[in-house]
C-alpha cells in the first residue's frame, strides 16, 4: 500500500512539472485573428484619421528610364470630403529626357456630393475637348478647364487613392481580403511571431495571372499598417512584384508613411520593369487647426467648364465662380445654346449676370411674335 501511494504521488508530482513546463509555450502562442477581425482592424487605422495634410514626391522609371515626378497634395476630412492635387514637375519626352510637362498641374476635389476636376495648362491656347470652342486668347492666367461629376470620379474611389502615401497598399489588400470573405478567391491568415505583433496575409487571385499569390505583411503593434506586400510567382523565391513602405510616429501617437518604393518585375527578368519611390515631404493627421477651406470650390476667371451634370460647356467670364453658382451658370448656358445666342458661353456670377437678361429678354421677343402670329390667324378664321 505505501509503495502504491508514493507512486500516485510520483504521478501527481510529474503531471504538476509537465504542466508548469509546457504551459508557457501555450501561453507564448498569438491569436491569429479571423479574416473578419483582420480586415475589421486594418480598417480602423483609416478611421481613426479624422483630417490629413500630406504633401509627396513622387518618381516613376520604367526599364530604367525616368517617367515623370510629381509632388501630390492630399486634403481629406472626416466628413468625406477630398482633395488631391497632383503638381506635374517633369516627364520624358522620347528620347528619355526630363522636360517641362504641358499640363502643369490636376485636381479632383469630392465635396461629398459632386466632384469637380480641374486642370491647368500655362501656355496652352486651344481648347482640346471642347467642340464649339476653338482658341484662347493667351493671358497670365493660361489655360483652365473644369469639369463637373455627379457624384464620386472616379468612381468608388474619387481622389483617396491618388498616389495617396498614407494608404499606399491600403487598397489593395482591403479588396482582396472582401473577395476571399465572399468567397470569390483562396486566401488565409498567418502569424509571424509568438507575440500578436506580425500577420501575413496570403492571397491567390482568381484569375490566371503571372502572380499566383500575394503576400501582404501588416503590423498590428504599430495600428495595424501595411508595411509590405509581396507578388509571387511559382514559387516563393520569384517575386514578380514588391511594394515596401516605412513609417514614422507622429507627435499625437500616429503612424504615417514616409517613404516607399514599388517595383514590378516581367517574369524571367532580374531588374524591375517598372520602379516608382515616394517621399512624404510633409504630414499632418489630427489637426486641431485643420483649415477646412481648402474644399470651397472656387473657379478662376476663363475657365473653360463642362458640366456633365447638365450636359453643357461653358467660359467663366471676369470674375471667380463659386460653388453656390454653379447650379444657375449651367442652367443658363444651357438655355443660352438652346436659344443659339451662343456658341461657348461666358458665364458670369449672378449678381453681375447680364446672359439671364438677354435670355428673358429673347424669351419675351419670341412670346411676342407667336402672339402676334396665333392673333392673326383667329382673325381670318
Amino acid at each position: 500500500m505505501t509503495n502504491e501511494i508514493w507512486l500516485h504521488r510520483f504521478r501527481s508530482c510529474f503531471l504538476v512539472l509537465a504542466m508548469i513546463t509546457v504551459a508557457p509555450a501555450f501561453s507564448l502562442a498569438a491569436d491569429v485573428p479571423s479574416l473578419k477581425e483582420l480586415l475589421a482592424n486594418i480598417q480602423s487605422y483609416e478611421k481613426s484619421i479624422e483630417n490629413l495634410h500630406s504633401e509627396t514626391k513622387w518618381e516613376k522609371h520604367k526599364q530604367g528610364r525616368f517617367q515623370f515626378e510629381d509632388v501630390v497634395t492630399h486634403y481629406r476630412d472626416e466628413l468625406g470630403r477630398m482633395r488631391a492635387i497632383v503638381s506635374h514637375i517633369a516627364i520624358s519626352n522620347e528620347s528619355g529626357e526630363r522636360v517641362a510637362p504641358e499640363k502643369k498641374s490636376n485636381e479632383l476635389l469630392f465635396d461629398g456630393e459632386k466632384t469637380v476636376s480641374l486642370d491647368y495648362y500655362p501656355g496652352r491656347v486651344t481648347a482640346t475637348g471642347f467642340k464649339t470652342e476653338k482658341e484662347v486668347p493667351q493671358d497670365d492666367l493660361g489655360y483652365r478647364t473644369a469639369q463637373i461629376f455627379e457624384g464620386m470620379w472616379p468612381p468608388k474611389v474619387g481622389p483617396r487613392t491618388i498616389r495617396n502615401a498614407l494608404f499606399y497598399g491600403f487598397g489593395s489588400c482591403l479588396d482582396w481580403m472582401k473577395e476571399v470573405e465572399d468567397g470569390k478567391a483562396k486566401g488565409k491568415v498567418v502569424s509571424l511571431d509568438d507575440e500578436g505583433k506580425l500577420f501575413e496575409f496570403i492571397y491567390e487571385p482568381p484569375d490566371n495571372s503571372v502572380v499566383k499569390r500575394f503576400k501582404v505583411l501588416i503590423d498590428a503593434s504599430r495600428g495595424w499598417i501595411v508595411t509590405r506586400i509581396l507578388g509571387l510567382g511559382d514559387t516563393d523565391d520569384e517575386v514578380l512584384y514588391k511594394r515596401e513602405t516605412e513609417y514614422s510616429q507622429l507627435k499625437n501617437g500616429l503612424w504615417a508613411a514616409k517613404s516607399g518604393v514599388e517595383q514590378s518585375w516581367t517574369k524571367g527578368e532580374k531588374k524591375p520593369s517598372v520602379e516608382t519611390h515616394f517621399t512624404v515631404q510633409k504630414v499632418a493627421l489630427n489637426d486641431e487647426d485643420f483649415d477646412e477651406s481648402v474644399f470651397d470650390i472656387v473657379l478662376l476667371p476663363k475657365t473653360a467648364v463642362s458640366d456633365l451634370r447638365y450636359s453643357v460647356n461653358y467660359r467663366v467670364g471676369q470674375e471667380k465662380v463659386f460653388d453656390d453658382d454653379l447650379a444657375q451658370l449651367a442652367e443658363e448656358a444651357k438655355l443660352a445654346e438652346e436659344l443659339g445666342l451662343a456658341q461657348t458661353p461666358i458665364a458670369k456670377t449672378p449678381k453681375t449676370s447680364r446672359l439671364m437678361w438677354l435670355i428673358l429678354v429673347n424669351v419675351g421677343v419670341l412670346a411676342v411674335v407667336v402672339f402676334f402670329v396665333f392673333s392673326r390667324r383667329t382673325k381670318k378664321t
